[in-house]
């Protein structure tokens, strides 16, 4: 290399000594992109060094620099470019911005991949400071003093590049002189895989950043968004994140309750779960491909062909400092040192749960889990409780026990045993029929608006569901006599003491508390007087207000149940206090559909389990088939707010 002519070129280019600072500004970055290149080799996590990603990454690091030392030699030294060599090379230092930036960054993505955990602040800081080096290069190399002081273009030839970009006759007339000078080749990159390039560019930053476009996955916004609707997600105020990194800018404002937010799925995180990336190729471009097809293309389905939940929508519904819990579809919060409020009771808020969102003819509504007649009967059922009183429950407990073990003592229990065996024998036919029917109908009312039936049809079928969850109540007394024979055959000391009458709601209890508390009581009660009346007199009568009472309790508790499945209602309905110590922590935030009884949210996981009503287990107490996870989104997942719903045209609304 001639150091002599490299030092001539760099103090006096065109003779002209105030051009200089702008000559010799250009190799400023150049150096600096070596050197950060080379730093950023020595930052690299040792645990995944031998990863092919990893590899091809550090060939990266190691060509870049040569790239940077041959613009050096080609710029400064050599001095033979023209102003098309010129141009050239400025595109390519233009590419290099974003290449830098992903191919330095693999070793992250690669061990965020395999142990979920984030890169080193050093590691980040030495990517980005390599990716800002062209960044600074192409600006500078795009700048009409450094253009004028490196002697590679005339005054003319620059003021001519101006007029040709605003002058669109001159910028054609421009544009047929460089086809005819460049290869076909040249012309096929330039006029199609430039352009490209930069519109990808430039939409990647737009969706990372600004703006992004999103599909509705689910049901669970239903009736703000249907399945399929495209909405658009601010993320002005969110603190986007670090492209390929877990590293966020600071947010300008936090998410308040009652707004709809955008956030990745934690569980893409966890490498059991099956929202994690099969490999570490679909890690980096899944995204990608996701945001440049405005989200209409997942390269990283599931195994039916279905986009992963991995990008969800929801609603803020807990704030830090709060805690919540629901009762029969209603929303309470609670502070620190205050009580608990509906949370429709609170300025600035609403209930915005939906319970009655059943429809025949609402497309893309998604699977209907409760009609009208259905959600009747659980608002019945939920009013017996509210309208019962502790201390009658209690004193009603305690006279229904006495009773009940009163009449066990004056019967021959083998005797009534076999009466039972007999009854249940008889009707195990009916019984069947109405589970069979029941399932049937409710899975084809569920469906509803997926089918291409006619209006008729589908009326049909809901009458047709209506009228076998009437007859549900066979299945109830079934049930109630098995658990009788159990009862029968309890030892008499651990039947006593096992069956608790008392019915006490502390004064500081949640309204979850206080309503399964008399929930848990009122069933007890009813089952008590149904045994009774049994054991008194072998009246074993169907449809009459005491068998269609427990019914009512029997579905809102236990659900339906069906042959070999349950399909539940009480917990989506209802919720317990959460968290159950303290109060939501700061930075994190609790998000929940609309649509209660169909959405998988902060409430939700996705394995069904039993509970007790009772804290205090007993064979007495109800037992509840629920999903619950309870778990907050830490704000570091939320990079959006829904603005507005974009197609279709008919659903167009402004969320600001």
């Amino acid at each position: 290399m001639n150091l002599k002519a490299f030092y001539s070129q760099v103090s006096i280019p065109n003779g002209e000594k105030q051009e200089n600072k702008w000559f010799f500004l250009p190799v400023i970055p150049s150096i600096l992109w070596i050197v950060f290149s080379l730093i950023s080799l020595f930052t690299i996590d040792l645990s995944v060094i031998k990863d092919p990603f990893v590899i091809f990454s550090i060939l990266s690091r190691l060509l870049f620099p040569l790239f940077s030392i041959y613009f050096i030699k080609q710029f400064y030294i050599e001095r033979k470019l023209k102003s098309i060599n010129y141009n050239h090379m400025l595109n390519f230092i233009g590419y290099s911005i974003s290449l830098t930036y992903v191919l330095y960054m693999l070793p992250g993505v690669v061990l965020d991949f395999y142990q979920s955990g984030k890169s080193s602040i050093i590691f980040t800081l030495f990517v980005v400071l390599s990716a800002l080096c062209p960044l600074a290069l192409y600006l500078l190399l795009k700048n009409r003093k450094v253009k004028l002081a490196s002697s590679y273009f005339t005054v003319k030839e620059v003021d001519t590049e101006i007029k040709i970009k605003k002058d669109k006759k001159l910028k054609k007339a421009h544009q047929r002189v460089l086809r005819a000078e460049r290869t076909m080749l040249q012309n096929l990159w330039f006029e199609v895989f430039d352009p490209l390039m930069w519109a990808i560019l430039w939409v990647l930053l737009i969706n990372n950043t600004l703006f992004q476009l999103y599909e509705i996955p689910s049901s669970s916004m239903v009736p703000e968004f249907l399945e399929k609707d495209r909405v658009v997600a601010t993320k002005l105020f969110s603190g986007p994140a670090l492209p390929l990194t877990k590293f966020y800018f600071p947010e300008i404002d936090s998410p308040s309750a009652g707004e709809i937010v955008t956030f990745n799925n934690p569980k893409v995180d966890d490498p059991n779960s099956s929202l994690h990336y099969k490999n570490v190729l679909t890690r980096i471009l899944q995204p990608f491909v996701f945001m440049l097809t405005f989200s209409k293309v997942d390269i990283d389905t599931d195994e039916n062909g279905n986009p992963q939940a991995r990008q969800l929508v929801k609603r803020v519904i807990g704030e830090p400092g709060e805690k919540i819990c629901m009762v029969n579809d209603k929303m309470y919060k609670k502070v620190e040192g205050g009580e608990w409020t509906l949370m429709s009771d609170i300025p600035g808020q609403k209930e915005w749960g939906r319970a009655d969102l059943f429809s025949l003819d609402s497309k893309n509504s998604g699977n209907q889990y409760i009609n009208t007649e259905l959600r009747k009967e659980l608002d019945q059922a939920a009013r017996l409780v509210f309208e019962s009183d502790p201390a009658t429950l209690e004193r009603e407990l305690v006279k229904e026990k006495s009773l009940l073990i009163e009449s066990i003592d004056r019967i021959d229990v083998i005797q009534f045993l076999n009466t039972l065996m007999s009854y249940n024998r008889k009707n195990i036919s009916d019984v069947t029929r109405v589970i069979d029917d029941i399932e049937e109908s409710y899975r084809n009312m569920m469906l509803i608006n997926r089918s291409s039936k006619t209006l008729a049809s589908k009326k049909k079928d809901v009458e047709e569901f209506n009228k076998n969850l009437e007859d549900y109540e066979l299945f109830t007394v079934f049930d109630k006599i098995n658990d009788l024979r159990d009862i029968l055959q309890m030892d008499r000391k651990h039947l006593v003491d096992s069956l608790s009458t008392g019915v006490v709601i502390p004064n500081d209890a949640s309204p979850y508390t206080g309503f399964t508390t008399k929930l848990d009581a009122l069933i007890k009660l009813k089952s008590l007087q149904f045994y009774n009346r049994i054991l008194s007199g072998g009246d074993f009568a169907t449809r009459d207000s005491l068998t269609r009472e427990l019914k009512l309790l029997s579905v809102y508790t236990s659900g339906l149940q069906f042959r070999n499945y349950i399909q539940p209602f009480f917990g989506a309905g209802n919720f317990p206090e959460y968290p159950e110590e303290g109060y939501i922590p700061e930075g994190e935030y609790f998000l929940m559909g609309d649509n209660r009884y169909n959405s998988l949210d902060s409430r939700m996981g996705e394995t069904y389990y039993q509970i007790s009503l009772d804290p205090i287990e007993n064979p007495f107490s109800e037992k509840i088939t629920v999903s619950w996870e309870p778990h907050t989104i830490n704000k570091n997942y939320i990079h959006g707010r829904v603005a507005f719903i974009l197609f279709p045209f008919s659903h167009f609304k402004f969320f600001y």
